[in-house]
């Protein structure tokens, strides 16, 4: 039999024939082509459906025929399906078929939303451009016409189409009295009615899927007992009628209700409450009207993708840090545990299972209290209404705002299943402490999931979003307890949880977790270069609300070996520098009561914390004291031997040998066997209006580190041996001050190029700037085996070449003279190119240089440096059209300089025809005359170049990796929110910038360094074989460096102040920085992985005299060499001289 409907278009009679759309199906009618979605009242489906009437898959748009045009019938387009129970869903749901191509129609108010007019247009979707619709069409909506039951027609214009995870429809045709995620109310009586209108089968879970045909249809509704047998059709009707009211929903159903009270009065009084009644409904319109207009479209909520966290992790899937704007993980339906969706229930919307969106009983108790108490003691607002305003409005305290949020709350409704609803706000909500969701908020209070908390802890979320800085477990445990209280109450007293539960979640214990910060916390630097990197790449938005899976090539244990080594490194080098007294506030002797006062007090309430997040553990009636922890001091006694310093309430002995370090500050002056001999000697301050200050006095304010609790314990006593003030049993201390040098590191796999560690500095919280990566420095003598290798190249100059070292002069130009000296002016006489690396001469590598390049015509050292990536990308990866510039070419920016300002090479502009560039030429320039150059190949060979550590890790991994360079990098892979790949790293053919022969050779002088040399602490220290590496220190010890490797791994450390100065002499490269790498490398080259270095089989060998440079017959050291480079074998031995050898010392 034919359901009969209006357009609300264009008023034709239209009618519906089996098998019938199922809601929202799009339909079209063909009398003015207006594309309408089907809705039916409440219970009519069910009732069509048991009288054996099909519905639809509704997967195209079928057309309404007109019955005044005289069309046809519909006919059916797909397969139907009914529906049986099943489990209650958890999650979003998809859409019943149908409603992702017409998108979701709206009963009701939603149905008449002048916004989503003007967004579609007021015929065919997507056949025109936006008009207004007429208010009048929200009574002409629906139209409940036919035997059968009407179907309600909607204007599909007003419909926003489906952009996104649909979900099912929970039918709620007869209201629940409790959530489908626990047991009904003990002490509330099942409503009336309900008979007959849901299974009571407790194995039945009361859900709504599509099922086969011919499946019996059951009911969604979760409270009721199974119809167990099939009335009549005449008694069917009855009992639905009965038992399943049809559900008012919004604005309508309050004026049904209305119109349904004038029905049982008499017609005078009708007469008079109806115009009432028509007044009331007239200004209730004309306001829907109004305030409908311009409201957001619902349809949003449909596609839920908030912001959410970018989570980046190490190489093994371990937390470095999270990137967010709001701290939010989804978490869906099905995974978040019953008991906390009911806590939440409990806490906020009990009723949330029984009403439109709007809790009118609620409403009603609130004003009656609020009336009673003489202020808003209670509020009434739904979660359906919570989910309105936080997605769709602001939240001004108006009453149009509250209007909107109503008619929202509606639509809301009718658009979606309760679950889904739950689902917004439970992912939604802030819960404080920066947590967004309950899944955040579990992490955050709790230091675990949300699928993993109890009732007592779920209690507590969900005491948290009336007032969430109030209540929140860190820092104000009483209120948020008493809050847990109150929701664990609300949920026996809803029947949520038993009496048994209410006792045991009472009674339980829970633990909460200080605030962290992963980012912070635990690879600042490295997360911090990251971070950059993706926002070059996917930009802003996508990184702090993109929820992106980010995992990097960090090892996080390598990294935190590395900021140790760093730390330490940095102590250890700020601690040679001396004691800074003008640093040191002094508060005066006479105010050491009251800073001691304060100190105590900050220490205990410190201790109390740290022991519990909430703060419930009640601070000590003394402070206490941990070994290794540092602390604020007061000085309150000075000796030259000894100082006694208070700790809050403690007093601690400062001996002379923890503080031998604290001398006068004197760059000039070696530190080496430097100590301090009197703490009250004088030193010299800046200010010249105080004069000489000792170097500590009492009421200073200084930070010291405990080394013992007791000056009495057996492995101290030695130290405060002999120390008068140490007689008592005091704790011991040791001075500390915030170091001013930095340092930094980066380390990398050789296999792959995978940066395993970053380290940017010794403090993040201080310093952001990632010195690893962004600070480009002078590189000394860590440049050295560039030369070499070049020259070797060259075969010009070999390995055993003897060259003398001895001081030397250059004139570059007609008024100056370039004098390079070695570290510490100390020269050798004549010495092999092994020899000389070893010891790290200067001389020696610019007579090297003048070998290989004998008129610096040829940019010998240049061009192979940038073969190894130095001073921007590699020559491989350069364009044919390349040009040098200074934002280019890093390794020698061009520069308008005097022509005696060193010697150089001529590059840009061409120098004029005919004029040569040697140095001959160069050396002609006249004082004053003006010609663009470089730095040139000499002092470039000494390391003059500001080059960054990363291209120091890449240009040696060619030596490393016989010949082959590696580029190093930091993201292994980027994943969207829903784990679709976005970017993930495939390993580059690594180029081939030097012979293998070539790198062998090189990486064999640097062994060289590390067994002898100037790096020999690291073979030393580590017990490895295959270790090589170079020391780098600049003039004045200005940087201090270290880059070495073994066959897995390469890293390089520098040390040095942001602001260029001397790090004090004998600050080198092998005592500042190699012990730092000394460190790391202990864990990143473990004694089992070391092998030999692998030798080129294109390498020569020979025995060589390193005196003479000469082949041996036998005896020597066995020199490698590229083929054709072997020297002749003169047939001596080892300490056999020749005539000439002889003559020459005559």
């Amino acid at each position: 039999m034919p359901l009969k409907l209006v357009c609300p278009n264009c008023k034709a009679d239209l009618r519906l024939s089996e098998p019938y759309p199922l809601p929202g199906a799009p339909v079209q009618c063909e009398k003015c082509a207006r594309s309408v979605a089907v809705t039916y009242p409440s219970g009519v489906i069910e009732q069509l459906r048991k009288r054996g009437k099909r519905f639809a898959d509704a997967s195209e748009s079928p057309r309404l025929p007109s019955a005044q045009a005289g069309g046809g019938q519909l006919k059916a387009q797909d397969k139907m399906g009914t529906r049986r129970a099943v489990k209650p869903p958890s999650a979003p749901l998809p859409s019943p078929p149908g409603l992702a191509a017409g998108g979701l129609a709206v009963a009701g108010p939603g149905t008449a939303s002048d916004v989503a007019t003007e967004q579609f247009g007021d015929g065919p979707i997507g056949t025109g451009a936006a008009t207004e619709r007429p208010s009048s069409a929200i009574a002409q909506d629906v139209a409940m016409l036919g035997e059968e039951g009407g179907a309600t027609a909607v204007d599909q214009t007003q419909v926003a189409p489906d952009d996104g995870p649909a979900f099912h429809e929970i039918d709620r045709t007869v209201p629940s009295m409790r959530s489908p995620y626990g047991g009904l109310p003990n002490n509330i009586a099942e409503p009336e009615g309900r008979a007959g209108s849901v299974p009571s089968d407790p194995d039945v879970d009361p859900t709504s899927v599509y099922t086969e045909q011919g499946a019996e249809e059951e009911s969604l509704e979760p409270d009721a007992p199974r119809k167990r047998k099939r009335k009549s059709k005449r008694k069917a009707e009855a009992t639905a009628t009965q038992a399943a009211p049809t559900k008012k929903r919004g604005i309508r159903g309050w004026f049904a209700g209305l119109f349904g009270c004038m029905g049982s009065m008499g017609m005078m009084g009708a007469g008079s409450l109806l115009v009432v009644v028509l007044l009331g409904v007239a200004g209730a319109g004309g306001g829907y009207w109004y305030y409908s207009r311009d409201l957001p479209t619902v349809e949003t909520l449909r596609a839920y993708q908030p912001p959410t966290v970018t989570v980046v992790t190490d190489k093994d899937g371990e937390l470095l840090g999270e990137i967010f704007e709001q701290r939010r993980y989804v978490v869906p339906t099905e995974e978040i545990p019953a008991h906390v969706k009911n806590a939440f229930l409990a806490a906020e919307d009990a009723n949330f299972y029984n009403h439109d969106g709007i809790d009118y009983m609620g409403i009603a108790r609130a004003m009656g209290r609020n009336a009673l108490a003489g202020r808003m003691a209670q509020g009434a607002s739904t979660i359906t209404q919570q989910v309105a305003r936080n997605f769709l409005l602001t939240r001004d305290k108006k009453l149009e705002r509250k209007i909107k949020e109503v008619i929202l709350s509606w639509r809301i409704e009718e658009a979606y299943d309760k679950d889904h609803i739950l689902f917004l706000y439970l992912n939604e909500i802030f819960l404080g402490s920066q947590a967004y969701g309950v899944e955040a908020a579990s992490r955050t209070y709790y230091g675990k999931s949300v699928r993993d908390i109890s009732i007592a802890e779920a209690a507590i979320l969900a005491g948290l979003p009336q007032r969430p800085s109030d209540y929140s477990p860190h820092g104000s445990w009483d209120q948020a307890q008493a809050r847990q209280h109150y929701v664990l109450r609300q949920m026996k007293e809803k029947g949520f949880i038993t009496e048994q539960e209410y006792q045991t979640a009472l009674d339980e214990e829970i633990t909460i977790v200080p605030r962290t910060n992963a980012f912070r916390d635990k690879a600042p630097w490295f997360t911090e270069h990251v971070r950059r990197q993706l926002v070059e790449q996917f930009g802003e938005e996508a990184v702090k609300n993109g929820g992106l899976q980010v995992k990097t090539t960090c090892d996080l244990n390598l990294q935190t070996v590395g900021q140790d080594a760093v730390r330490n490194g940095v102590f250890e080098t700020d601690r040679r520098s001396g004691w800074r007294r003008d640093a040191v506030e002094n508060a005066g002797a006479g105010n050491i009561d009251k800073i001691r006062a304060e100190q105590e007090a900050a220490m205990k309430k410190s201790w109390a914390f740290e022991q519990d997040a909430a703060g419930r553990v009640p601070q000590p009636e003394v402070s206490v004291l941990e070994v290794g922890k540092r602390y604020a001091a007061i000085v309150t006694q000075v000796e030259p031997k000894w100082a006694r310093v208070a700790i809050g309430a403690h007093d601690a002995i400062i001996p002379l040998a923890w503080a031998d370090w604290v001398y006068e500050p004197n760059p000039s002056r070696s530190w080496r066997g430097r100590v301090a001999t009197d703490l009250t000697a004088l030193v010299d301050t800046d200010d010249d209006r105080k004069g000489d200050t000792p170097i500590l006095m009492a009421g200073d304010l200084i930070q010291v580190e405990v080394g013992a609790l007791s000056t009495k314990d057996a492995e101290v006593a030695k130290v405060f041996a002999g120390t008068p003030g140490a007689t008592e049993d005091l704790a011991g201390a040791k001075p500390w001050q915030n170091p001013e040098v930095e340092s930094a590191l980066i380390s990398m796999d050789l296999a792959t190029g995978a940066v395993r560690a970053m380290v940017g500095g010794s403090d993040f919280s201080e310093s952001q700037f990632n010195r690893a990566v962004q600070a480009r420095r002078q590189v000394g003598s860590t440049f050295k085996p560039i030369v070499y290798a070049a020259a070797i190249e060259s075969k010009r100059v070999t390995a055993a070449d003897v060259f003398v070292d001895a001081p030397m002069a250059m004139a570059t130009g007609a008024a100056s003279v370039w004098k390079p000296s070695n570290y510490g002016h100390d020269y050798a006489g004549p010495m092999t190119v092994r020899r000389a690396l070893q010891l790290s001469k200067n001389t020696v590598t610019v007579r090297v240089v003048e070998a290989a390049d004998p008129k610096m015509n040829d940019d010998l050292i240049y061009k192979f440096g940038r073969r190894l990536g130095i001073g921007g990308m590699p020559t491989y990866r350069q364009p044919a059209d390349w040009i040098p510039s200074p934002t280019t070419d890093q390794l020698c920016p061009w520069i308008k300089e005097e022509p005696d300002y060193f010697v150089c090479t001529d590059h840009f502009p061409p120098l004029p025809e005919g004029v040569a560039n040697d140095r001959e030429h160069r050396r002609a320039l006249k004082p004053g005359d003006e010609h663009w150059c470089r730095a040139c190949d000499m002092s470039m060979g000494l390391g003059s170049a500001s080059l960054s550590m990363e291209e120091m890790i890449r240009a040696y991994s060619a030596f490393a990796t016989g010949g082959y360079l590696i580029e190093p990098y930091t993201i292994e892979e980027v994943r969207d929110r829903t784990g679709k790949v976005l970017m993930a790293h495939e390993k580059p053919e690594p180029p081939l910038v030097m012979e293998p022969a070539v790198a062998s050779i090189a990486t064999w002088l640097l062994e060289g360094v590390t067994h002898g040399g100037t790096g020999s602490a690291a073979s030393y220290e580590l017990g490895l074989r295959a270790v090589a590496g170079k020391t780098g220190t600049t003039n004045d010890e200005k940087d201090a460096w270290f880059v070495g490797f073994t066959n897995d791994v390469i890293t390089a450390v520098w040390t040095g102040y942001d602001e260029p100065r001397t790090l004090g002499v004998s600050s080198t490269g092998g005592r500042t920085s190699l012990p730092t790498w000394i460190d790391y490398m202990r864990v990143a080259a473990p004694k089992e992985k070391d092998r030999p270095f692998p030798q080129s089989a294109d390498l020569e060998h020979a025995n060589i005299d390193e005196k003479t440079g000469r082949r041996l017959a036998a005896g020597g050291v066995t020199y490698p060499f590229l083929k054709g480079t072997v020297p002749e074998n003169t047939g001596l031995r080892e300490g056999q001289a020749t005539i000439e050898d002889l003559s020459g010392e005559l």
